[in-house]
């Protein structure tokens, strides 16, 4: 048996948490999601820092741009695009 972490964020209106329990949500796709508990939209963006390789779910009520996100892990601010090597590119 293998020890699966899910990707779990937070709605960031309610601060309801959440999970992406299959892994349906693309790495370096923004994502609109609709909260289960205020039913508020919001945008969703799983990044790899590529300083340390953790991955960073962002959530926001508004527009998101991958450059901007700082890893939460190390600070480090230049996120993978995914280019090169068989991942989509960011959107």
């Amino acid at each position: 048996m293998t020890d699966t972490k899910l990707a779990e964020f937070v709605c960031p209106r309610c601060s309801i948490p959440m999970e992406d329990g299959w892994e349906l949500l693309a790495e370096g796709e923004i994502h609109r999601i609709k909260c289960q508990a205020c039913h508020v939209n919001f945008n969703a963006l799983i990044v790899e820092c590529e300083a340390c390789a953790s991955d960073e779910f962002v959530t926001s009520l508004t527009d998101l741009d991958p450059k901007n996100v700082i890893c939460s892990k190390c600070g480090h601010s230049n996120y993978r695009d995914g280019g090169g090597d068989g991942e989509d590119a960011f959107l």
